[in-house]
């Protein structure tokens, strides 16, 4: 299947897609993977067609509320054309993923309550891309470290942001950063 990810609204990079590429790779069928924040579904859709040209049968979940964050809000209002309303933005994200919906399972509610639909240690790659406000991404790194299986991989966006930055310093004592995106390996 040809990649349509770049019709797609979303601020997803090449480190990103790198990244996802290389988990697709390393992981084979019967693998589990988790997409906190899917936004209007750019870096879901590229992850659905990595899965769907690797022939493997990865099973891939998506967890957002469609809201947008608080960084793409300026004093509660949209701070550009990007975010619209809830239903706007969820509506987008449907017909976005439309050609690879079969292999998707969609969440949406906050990361803190899809933490619960998982058992410990079932997910091998989780990536993060939710809220990039503090208490937010330590509360992530808190809530969703321990579902990662031993010798699965644990990942995010926006590693630059001063917020998430801290978080990651704060939670883990080494994690490899790839420009703009962060990965690491729990043992």
């Amino acid at each position: 299947m040809d990649h349509f990810y770049k019709n797609v609204r979303g601020y997803a990079t090449d480190p990103l897609r790198i990244i996802y590429k290389q988990m697709v790779k390393v992981h084979d069928s019967g693998a589990h993977f988790v997409e906190l924040g899917a936004f209007y579904g750019n870096s879901t859709v590229f992850m659905a067609v990595e899965i769907i040209n690797s022939k493997k049968d990865i099973k891939f979940d998506t967890v957002d509320t469609f809201r947008g964050s608080i960084e793409h809000q300026k004093d509660g209002k949209a701070e550009d054309s990007t975010i619209v309303t809830y239903n706007n933005m969820a509506r987008e994200y449907v017909e976005n993923i439309t050609p690879v919906q079969h292999i998707i399972r969609t969440l949406m509610m906050t990361t803190q309550q899809a933490v619960d639909f998982y058992q410990d240690e079932s997910i091998d790659f989780c990536f993060h891309d939710a809220s990039h406000e503090y208490k937010d991404v330590i509360k992530d790194l808190e809530m969703w470290y321990p579902k990662i299986k031993p010798g699965g991989y644990f990942g995010g966006h926006d590693a630059e942001f001063p917020e998430v930055k801290k978080a990651l310093r704060e939670f883990f004592n080494n994690y490899q950063l790839y420009y703009d995106s962060w990965i690491i390996r729990k043992i």
